[in-house]
């Protein structure tokens, strides 16, 4: 071979050289094809099948950062954070490379479980290592709000725009949500306005459209005062909750006049002291009144004056309510109640919660009968099932505690333990149904006056659905039914229940908000 061609053939294989991908020419082929794999079952949503071809691919490449991290990404997924941490501190650890590419990921996990300390430090970390990605520092900004450092947030957000003035609208957008936190409602909507105005993407100006009409939604329920008003309409088949079989003090008689139609309705005036988005206090005025169209001594009057009082710091979510009612039937004075009723929830999940409730009511009776202290304790949990496609099925199950306590003889002491379930189920046209479900058992202490031998003791079944859909903004309508069915092991001398009976209401109730 002459010098000549040796030149040209040296030449040609240090061009091919210098021009084969590195990562290609070091991959090992089994590898890529597993990780290749392990991608097409992580975007089918196939995430543990994933990771174990992730796995097989490490075991081949152990030191290849894109399988590292996309293991990382595949633990996010499945809300396995403690192992997607420790795989994105692995790679963190190994260079300068995986630094750059592992401190957003981290940096997005931190931020996911609210460790936002961690993950300002992430997020410092990857802009060091990219100084010019306008979208790390939208991101640390973020993070700054969640700290309530706002004026450090504001310039991340205004040093993402010097780096790439074509995030000035997504920039703006960071800035209303940091006012928006500060629960500067006008400053908010004016930089909406302000970034619709920058000509952003088509999809980003359907989400500053969105962000508005919430921050406008919410400026109004943070007003000093509202008003809520309820109009009912109701037919009872059994007002006075009559025996089966008829009253006990003329045997053998029917039960009659027992059904009724309902119209009345409620006003209820809100006034806050405060009305924070982490607190509230102030009062509540309501009143009541429900006519029957026959049965008139069942006819219902009632005031309720009183205060409420809550405090809200994720993830727990607290409130106090207290009143005093006075209530009249048919024009008679029969009852002054006094109650207090705190609650606490606390938010486990997106998907779940739990509520605990409690309760103490005084009845200072107007008719002769023993005044009554009444205490009540209960829990219910939530969860909420995310379903394809949108809409949101509610789940919800607990318990409930009574006790009532007569101060006098007249009236037998009372406990009811009761369990409780329910479903809310999202349905076409903006429609949603709920459906309940509770039994309880309820044992009444001997009463000489009118058991004489044998305590009474009640099984209640209660059942319930209702539908119903908003209209406009501030109005409601809401189709419900209740049936309640009561067993007692109390009996006459002719073996009837005293206590038995069927009760079904059937509602159409229409509320409005204002």
């Amino acid at each position: 071979m002459t010098g000549r061609w040796k030149f040209l053939v040296l030449g040609f294989l240090c061009c091919f050289i210098l021009f084969i991908p590195i990562s290609a020419a070091g991959e090992n082929p089994e590898a890529k094809n597993l990780y290749e794999r392990a991608q097409f079952e992580i975007s089918d949503g196939n995430y543990e099948e994933g990771l174990k071809f992730i796995d097989q691919a490490l075991a081949l490449a152990p030191d290849n950062l894109d399988y590292q991290i996309t293991r990382g990404q595949a633990f996010m997924e499945l809300k396995k954070y403690d192992e997607a941490e420790a795989q994105f501190l692995k790679v963190m650890a190994s260079g300068p490379e995986g630094q750059k590419r592992a401190s957003t990921e981290l940096a997005a996990l931190y931020a996911r479980t609210k460790r936002f300390d961690k993950a300002y430090e992430a997020y410092t970390k990857a802009i060091e290592a990219v100084p010019q990605r306008p979208d790390l520092y939208l991101a640390r900004g973020s993070i700054l709000v969640e700290l309530k450092e706002y004026a450090k947030a504001e310039a991340d957000f205004s040093k993402a725009v010097q780096v790439d003035a074509k995030v000035a609208p997504a920039a703006m957008l960071h800035r209303a949500l940091a006012s928006y936190r500060q629960e500067d409602y006008t400053q908010a909507k004016a930089r909406l306005d302000e970034a619709l105005a920058l000509n952003p993407s088509e999809v980003l100006a359907d989400q500053i459209k969105k962000f508005k009409a919430a921050v406008e939604k919410e400026e109004k329920a943070r007003k000093w005062w509202g008003i809520s008003a309820t109009v009912v309409l109701q037919y009872d088949d059994n007002v006075s909750m009559e025996p089966v079989e008829g009253f006990v003090d003329m045997p053998g008689a029917p039960a009659t006049g027992k059904d009724d139609v309902l119209f009345g309705g409620n006003v209820t005036g809100l006034f806050y002291l405060i009305n924070r988005r982490t607190k509230d206090f102030g009062f509540a005025y309501t009143f009541r009144n429900y006519l029957y169209a026959d049965l008139d001594e069942n006819d219902l009057l009632a005031h309720t004056i009183g205060s409420f009082f809550s405090y809200n710091k994720d993830p727990w979510y607290f409130r106090l309510e207290g009143d005093v009612s006075f209530y009249w039937a048919n024009h008679i004075d029969k009852l002054t109640l006094y109650s207090l009723r705190p609650s606490v929830t606390f938010v486990i999940s997106e998907v779940d919660r739990t509520t605990v409730l409690a309760g103490y009511e005084y009845k200072l009776m107007h008719d002769g009968t023993d005044d009554v202290n009444r205490y009540v304790l209960g829990a219910l949990h939530y969860h909420t099932f995310k379903r394809e496609g949108g809409g949101r099925l509610t789940a919800r199950a607990g318990f409930q505690y009574e006790l009532e306590e007569p101060t006098g003889t007249v009236t037998a002491r009372s406990r009811l333990y009761e369990l409780k379930g329910g479903l809310t189920v999202p349905l076409p046209r903006q429609i949603d149904a709920d459906f309940g479900l509770g039994y309880a058992w309820v044992y009444f202490d001997l009463n000489p006056g009118f058991d004489p031998d044998t305590a009474r003791d009640d099984r209640r079944l209660t059942v319930s659905a209702k539908i119903g859909r908003a209209f406009m903004e501030n109005l409601r309508a809401d189709l419900m039914w209740t049936h309640t069915y009561n067993d007692s092991n109390l009996a006459d001398a002719d073996a009837r229940d005293l206590y038995e009976f069927h009760r079904n209401i059937f509602s159409l109730v229409l509320t409005g908000a204002f």
